[in-house]
């Protein structure tokens, strides 16, 4: 089955550049022995929205499930969040209508992964032809021209609330982990066979730092929102007008380093506006009401 990979356009999201380093350890490998199940009905689903502004009217919008709980320990979002990505929990329910609440570009997609226990990569940031600067908390790291990327696997697995019992229910468990792959100039040399084509996690750095590892029921999905680890959700911003400048200092302002997430995920902030374009991820599991092994032989 083909799977598309979402491509976020070089004239919707801008890049930047800059220096700096810092050492990415890579995500853990996967454990020995995991359960896949394997159906064209069950895994995971993933819609993406490309919408346009900063934090009106966007985010608002969000504000309502902050504080509902995701399936994340709260060490992880907040790694996430440094590396800016906010994770927000949304009842299936809403999903319509806050997508029609979105200031949305262009048409939704939708794209049916199902079960994909390789890593495979799923969205895709624009090409960058010069060197970029990216914040990733505790310093800057400069990477080479190339793109980032988002690479994911996933799989069914029993929900560990039902684990043990004669009939567990399904989940969704899903692995992420952001990853810089360099240009064709910059690219190094990999050990592999006569012709061999890499696999995705080898064919660049992979930042582990931002890796996720959750499990996902069904009833409601999760939004990978790109943002910077600073900003405050709660504290509305007062819009620009011709003679009230934004909220902020004074005077000419150096652009901060994005962080991974906006560097994957938005453009820059408009001068004028304060907006800026932002594509938000969104994943739905689609898990069975009953586990069963198939397609493993005995």
């Amino acid at each position: 089955m083909k799977r598309a990979v979402l491509t976020i356009l070089v004239s919707v999201i801008a890049g930047c550049s800059g220096g700096g380093t810092t050492l990415v350890p890579p995500p853990p490998e996967p454990e020995a022995g995991r359960p896949v199940v394997r159906g064209a009905q069950d895994g995971l689903e993933m819609w993406w929205w490309v919408v346009s502004g900063e934090h009106a009217p966007v985010t608002p919008l969000l504000v309502p499930y902050l504080d509902r709980p995701v399936p994340l320990p709260d060490a992880d979002i907040q790694r996430l969040r440094r590396g800016g990505l906010r994770v927000v929990s949304v009842p299936l329910d809403d999903l319509a209508g806050l997508q029609a609440r979105l200031p949305t570009i262009g048409a939704v997609q939708h794209q049916w992964l199902g079960q994909v226990p390789a890593w495979t990569d799923v969205v895709s940031g624009p090409p960058r032809p010069d060197r970029t600067t990216v914040d990733v908390g505790d310093g800057l790291l400069a990477l080479e021209p190339g793109r980032l990327r988002m690479l994911l696997r996933c799989w069914v697995v029993p929900d560990p609330d039902t684990e043990g019992t004669a009939w567990p229910a399904g989940a969704v468990h899903i692995e992420l982990a952001p990853q810089h792959v360099p240009d064709a100039r910059h690219a190094r040399p990999t050990l592999s066979a006569k012709h061999a084509v890499p696999a995705p996690e080898d064919q660049g750095l992979v930042l582990g730092r931002f890796a996720a590892s959750f499990t996902m029921k069904g009833g409601h999905a999760i939004l990978l929102v790109p943002e910077s680890a600073a900003a405050d959700w709660t504290t509305p911003v007062a819009p620009a007008t011709p003679d009230q400048p934004r909220n902020g200092p004074v005077g000419p302002q150096v652009a901060a380093p994005p962080t991974i997430g906006e560097a994957l995920l938005a453009g820059r902030v408009d001068e004028k506006s304060g907006r800026r374009t932002r594509a938000i991820i969104v994943l739905i599991a689609r898990a069975p009401e009953r586990f069963e092994l198939t397609g493993i032989a005995p």
